[in-house]
């Protein structure tokens, strides 16, 4: 009888442990499918690319050449403002700057009068002052370690502004 007792005792633990184990497994399976997906891979477009560094708040991809975006896209138009008669452009890069500890879009700091061009490229000729020049009327390549700043002054006319990667040159614009 004892022994009849310890056996049932036993399964009954048994069934017990089997129980919460189940009940466990169920109650994270419905906190997977009620999960809010993440905004990440939402939002932000994908692309194939080497991981260049990574840890648990950020990754840094660098994307393969046939991902990379091989046209400039306009920050800001001369249409756009009274201030300036020349087109800024973003190429490979997204423009951040840094104000004063708050971080903006170009576009916004120009258009807010936050800061001019005229103080960018300023600061970037006291920066380089043996900067790349071209003979084409006076273009200029300011090459920082994270991006490059171009600043066209060719004989056609064109007085646009570039930013792109560290690697770009006068020959990648057009």
């Amino acid at each position: 009888m004892k022994k009849r007792t310890i056996i049932i005792i036993c399964i009954l633990i048994v069934l017990i442990l089997v129980g919460l184990i189940y009940a466990t497994v169920l109650k994270n399976n419905s906190k997977m499918e009620n999960r809010e997906p993440d905004n990440i891979t939402q939002e932000q477009p994908y692309f194939f690319g080497k991981v260049i560094e990574s840890n648990a708040q950020y990754i840094i991809v660098e994307p393969n050449e046939t991902e990379m975006q091989n046209e400039p896209y306009k920050i800001l138009s001369k249409d756009e403002n009274q201030y300036y008669d020349y087109d800024i452009y973003a190429y490979n890069v997204e423009v951040k700057i840094e104000i004063g500890g708050e971080t903006l879009d170009l576009k916004d700091a120009l258009l807010n009068n936050r800061i001019t061009m005229e103080e960018i490229i300023e600061k970037a000729n006291r920066d380089f002052p043996n900067a790349v020049s071209y003979d084409d009327g006076g273009s200029m390549e300011y090459h920082y370690k994270n991006y490059t700043i171009i600043k066209c002054h060719k004989l056609d006319g064109n007085r646009d502004v570039y930013f792109g990667t560290p690697e770009m040159t006068i020959n990648d614009v057009k």
